[in-house]
């Protein structure tokens, strides 16, 4: 969880995720669609929320991904010795 400070109010959030995770603003963005961090407790998935002195921004562990958990499955209209 981080406190932002005095110097940080005024700041947009995708700006405070990129500066205090150390990463790109692509990847603060992507934490944000992917709505795991949380305002003061409320979820909050704009990159233009302007943050205050004292907000507190935590960031939920995201699920891991599998492999295949983008695949999908084909649904059988129709099934038998001769045909799939």
């Amino acid at each position: 969880m981080h406190t932002v400070s005095p110097s940080e109010s005024a700041m947009r959030l995708v700006n405070f995720l990129a500066e205090r995770e150390a990463c790109s603003l692509r990847k603060a963005k992507a934490l944000l669609d992917a709505r795991v961090v949380f305002v003061n407790g409320k979820r909050v998935w704009m990159a233009k929320h302007t943050l205050r002195a004292g907000d507190r921004v935590e960031i939920q562990e995201q699920p891991r991904s599998t492999a295949h958990e983008g695949a999908r499955s084909i649904p059988f209209l129709f099934e038998n010795a001769d045909y799939v």
